[in-house]
C-alpha cells in the first residue's frame, strides 16, 4: 500500500478536486476505492494533494461542506450525481500543520479517530453507503 506522508519535510498546502482518476489521488487507507461519488454514479471524482516545504504555506485542517447551490471558486465532489453541492477546502491557523494525508471509508460505523486520525465531517453525509472521511496527521501526531 502507498501512504501519502510526510517525506523529507513535505506539508500539505491545497486539495484539488479532479473530475477523472488522478495518478496523485489520495488512497484510502485500506485499498478500497478512492473515487468520492463511488457508489453514486456522477462523475469519478477523486482529490489530489498539494505539497510544499515550506511550513508557511501549510494547511492545519480540511473542511468539508454541502450546498444547495453551485459555489464559485469551488469544485463541486458530487458533480453528476442530482445531489446537493459538496466542497472540500484545506483551513491555515497557528499550530502543527498536515503533514500526511488519506481516505478512509467504512461501513463499520467507525470514526478515523481510532486509529490516530484527525478528519473532517463525513464526505457522504446525508446520502447514504459508505462512510468516507478525508483524514490527517500533523507533524505534532507523527513524531517519534
Amino acid at each position: 500500500m502507498t501512504v501519502i506522508q510526510n517525506n523529507n519535510g513535505r506539508y500539505l498546502k491545497d486539495i484539488i478536486v479532479h473530475h477523472v482518476i488522478h495518478k496523485n489521488a489520495i488512497e484510502e487507507m485500506d485499498e478500497w476505492s478512492n473515487d468520492i461519488n463511488k457508489g453514486f454514479g456522477g462523475a469519478y471524482v477523486s482529490l489530489e494533494p498539494i505539497w510544499t516545504s515550506k511550513a508557511c504555506e501549510a494547511c492545519s485542517g480540511i473542511r468539508f461542506w454541502k450546498s444547495k447551490n453551485g459555489q464559485s471558486g469551488y469544485t463541486d465532489m458530487a458533480k453528476g450525481t442530482g445531489a446537493e453541492y459538496r466542497y472540500i477546502e484545506v483551513t491555515r491557523s497557528p499550530g502543527p500543520k498536515i503533514v500526511e494525508v488519506r481516505l478512509w471509508r467504512t461501513s463499520r460505523g467507525s470514526k478515523p479517530s481510532v486509529l490516530g486520525y484527525k478528519y473532517c465531517d463525513n464526505l457522504n453525509e446525508g446520502r447514504g453507503g459508505d462512510d468516507l472521511y478525508v483524514c490527517w496527521k500533523t507533524e505534532d501526531d507523527v513524531k517519534e
